[in-house]
């Protein structure tokens, strides 16, 4: 039995983000992993909760993609998306997920394969932490 991809939640800014994501469709380029996009306004005004409520649905992990500190268009520091980071992070620990599966990604809008980099990076931890018998290797 072939094993299901893994649920990447990318929860995505409406600017940076959405443009990478949005030239990413647009070029009918695959997403590494089965990435399910959810866009918010800015992710320093994302409650933290929401990152729990991914991961209890069922993703195997989630990236927060942002815009640069310097180019957020709605003026959020950099400290206050780093405390919402931190927070989801400690959320997914809850949960007994390696912090790995939880991660920031500041990307200018012309930065597409650091966002295909990370995706596959987590992609491929999310496979590497599932017990062997959900990979296929333990007894039938």
């Amino acid at each position: 039995m072939q094993n299901p991809e893994p649920k990447i939640v990318v929860f995505h800014c409406n600017w940076a983000g959405r443009y990478i994501l949005d030239a990413l469709g647009r070029a009918r380029t695959r997403l590494p992993g089965a990435a399910l996009p959810v866009q918010v306004s800015c992710l320093g005004r994302m409650h933290p909760g929401l990152v729990l409520r991914a991961l209890e649905g069922g993703a195997d992990g989630v990236l927060l993609l942002g815009c640069p500190e310097e180019d957020c268009r709605y003026r959020v520091s950099g400290e206050k998306v780093n405390k919402k980071y931190t927070e989801a992070q400690d959320l997914a620990a809850l949960l007994g997920l390696p912090p790995e599966q939880v991660r920031l990604l500041r990307v200018a809008p012309d930065e597409t394969e650091q966002v295909l980099r990370a995706l596959a990076e987590m992609a491929a931890g999310s496979l590497s932490a599932q017990p062997e018998a959900a990979q296929g290797g333990g007894a039938p």
